[in-house]
């Protein structure tokens, strides 16, 4: 990946054109201060997940979950690489992907997310 990422015009990486681009999700500040950090991995030892990591904000990826259109924050999540978190801009929250089974559900504001990522994680496990 990163030789591939050496090939391309440096104007792909830019923070200023990334955040010209991510205009339409309205990301909210604290999550944009978050991505821009240099600290994007959240432990969880109180979770099956043990781990998630979130990408750089120059990388995050534009998708689609079903018929939403949602920005992939989650570089991994543990052991659970089909379930990925992504930010809904309609409903301004952080929500979860499962590639697996195709479902979608909405998580929590990102603050209320950070403020307890574990119990977040673990109501994706139960199916809440």
């Amino acid at each position: 990946a990163a030789y591939f990422k050496s090939l391309e015009a440096p104007g792909l990486h830019s923070v200023a054109n990334k955040l010209h681009e991510l205009k339409p999700y309205k990301l909210s500040s604290e999550l944009l201060d978050f991505l821009r950090g240099e600290q994007r991995r959240i432990e969880l030892p109180d979770s099956d997940f043990g781990f998630v990591e979130f990408f750089a904000l120059t990388d995050t990826i534009a998708m689609k979950a079903g018929r939403r259109k949602v920005l992939r924050l989650s570089r991994a999540s543990g052991d659970y690489s089909d379930t990925l978190l992504v930010w809904n801009p309609k409903t301004q929250c952080i929500g979860y992907w499962d590639i697996e089974h195709e479902e979608y559900g909405d998580i929590a504001p990102f603050s209320d997310f950070m403020a307890a990522p574990a119990l977040h994680m673990n109501r994706i496990l139960d199916g809440e």
